[in-house]
């Protein structure tokens, strides 16, 4: 019995003194929690902050806020960099405090940290610095026109011609770096922020390019759509038309022509309006004929040759050239041919639309003078007596073929007493009775002698120079006759 309340003495002694020392741990750990300073071993991005109070550690946090810069960075290159303070934010030095006060107290509450403050192992806590943005400076920087790089648009997949298999295929779409501003900017505005609040101020903020925020091209080359629509047009592929246009060639190939191609329901309808408008515009490059004409003289002048006096040239005939056209495309083969002509068409030499290509005559009534050009060369250049004006017989100005040549010849014409007869060695009529010939009974060319002693209407030439003409033009052959 006696034995047994000496133990209970003793266990009421330990238990004492375990409440005596409960009391006194927790008397000192509630010292710490009255603590206006981070704990000892604190350290906030590897600095030591121990001791120091929030607004302490903010100006710490300022001081090496004032180096921080930001970049963004596309495919390994910097696509846009600044300090902060070029992107808008600054370091908010009064919620930065109250950002600290609340780390600090978290400390306090922290046991493990106070233990760990006492055996001196390190506590790290977090910077919690507090920025501020000024948006119009932000978005002011934050453009797609400050990006270092150019921007490509991405394009969906489409039909195209191949040179190579000369038939429609799907050309892939193109991926492009071009994206939405505004959402650009909500990327960067949330990235930026984010960084510099959970980041190390000392360290500068860097990103990687949002490739998500690309625009991305609405249709691919794998689209069901398109591969039928492609097939559909490559109903008429092998389709082609070479126009032979004097010594030049116009291609109609089905690049243009599948351009021509309506498809529904899977099927291929060519667009024969497409077609005739194709044909009209040839004719507006080609006809020469049935509109006024503008020539460049020897002299450098620019003369217009009324339409009604043009009896040489070029015209498509548009109805036959449009059936023609139609069936060939039908035909789904090439065909090479020269256009359909009217048959009023009359052409010596043609280059595309150049129907004189360098080979004409031409005679100036002004300047009672005549011009050879062969191949774009000057064969030859001489005085004149043309048609006389005063007594009504002038020269009619137009662009003529040459009818026929004869050597010799005799002209005749008048009837009565005003009958002649002139022998001439060369004779090369162009309009009607109008033509150049030699007249060896003029001593003279050239001047006025056209106003009261001139021709019936023919060019009238020495006879070397009439021969010379003689021997280099032909049958169909163009004289250009101008005022």
């Amino acid at each position: 019995m006696e034995h047994s309340a000496k133990r209970t003495k003793v266990l009421m002694a330990i238990l004492g003194v375990l409440v005596v020392a409960a009391g006194g741990f927790l008397a000192w750990i509630s010292t710490y929690k009255q603590r206006t300073t981070f704990l000892g071993s604190t350290t906030c991005m590897a600095a030591d902050i121990s001791e120091k109070t929030p607004a302490e550690v903010v100006a710490l946090l300022e001081e090496k806020s004032k180096d921080m810069t930001i970049t963004l960075m596309e495919d390994g290159e910097e696509a846009l960099t600044g300090s902060a303070e070029e992107f808008g934010f600054h370091f908010d030095r009064e919620a930065t405090e109250e950002a600290m006060n609340a780390v600090l107290n978290a400390q306090k509450a922290d046991t493990n940290a106070i233990l760990r403050s006492i055996t001196g192992q390190s506590n790290e806590v977090p910077a919690a610095a507090q920025w501020t943005c000024d948006e119009d400076v932000f978005l002011n920087k934050v453009q797609k026109a400050n990006l270092a790089g150019e921007r490509i648009q991405s394009e969906r997949a489409q039909l195209a011609y191949d040179e190579e298999t000369k038939q429609c295929v799907v050309q892939e779409a193109i991926y492009g770096n071009d994206f939405d501003e505004t959402e650009f900017q909500d990327w960067m505005k949330e990235n930026v922020t984010a960084a510099l609040q959970e980041g190390d101020v000392a360290e500068p903020v860097s990103l990687e390019f949002p490739t998500e925020i690309y625009t991305k091209p609405d249709i691919i080359a794998d689209d069901e759509y398109l591969e039928q629509r492609c097939e559909a047009k490559n109903a008429y592929a092998g389709a082609e038309v070479i126009y032979d246009v004097g010594d030049t060639k116009q291609v109609l190939d089905y690049a243009t022509i599948m351009t021509w191609l309506d498809i529904e329901d899977g099927e291929a309808t060519l667009d024969e309006k497409k077609v005739l408008l194709y044909v009209k515009k040839m004719k507006n490059a080609y006809d020469t004929l049935g509109r006024d004409r503008v020539f460049m003289t020897s002299t450098g002048e620019a003369v217009t040759i009324d339409s009604k006096r043009l009896k040489y040239g070029t015209l498509i005939d548009e109805d036959k050239e449009y059936e023609q056209l139609l069936a060939d495309i039908k035909s789904r083969k090439t065909v090479e041919r020269e256009p359909m002509y009217d048959s009023s068409t009359n052409v010596y030499s043609r280059s595309g639309a150049d129907d004189l290509n360098g080979n004409y005559v031409e005679v100036s009534i002004p300047d009672q003078h005549v011009w050879l050009y062969v191949d774009g060369k000057l064969v030859i250049d001489t005085d004149c007596v043309t048609g006389d004006v005063k007594k009504k017989r002038g020269t009619t100005s137009g662009i003529y073929p040459i009818a026929f040549k004869k050597s010799p010849a005799v002209l005749r014409g008048g009837t009565g007493k005003n009958a002649y007869a002139s022998p001439v060695t060369y004779w090369m009529p162009f309009n009607g009775g109008q033509g150049l010939h030699d007249a060896t009974w003029r001593g003279r060319f050239g001047g006025s002698i056209y106003q009261g002693h001139g021709s019936h209407g023919c060019v009238n030439l020495p006879k070397k120079a009439a021969k010379e003409i003689y021997a280099n033009v032909a049958k169909g052959f163009p004289v250009v006759v101008h005022n």
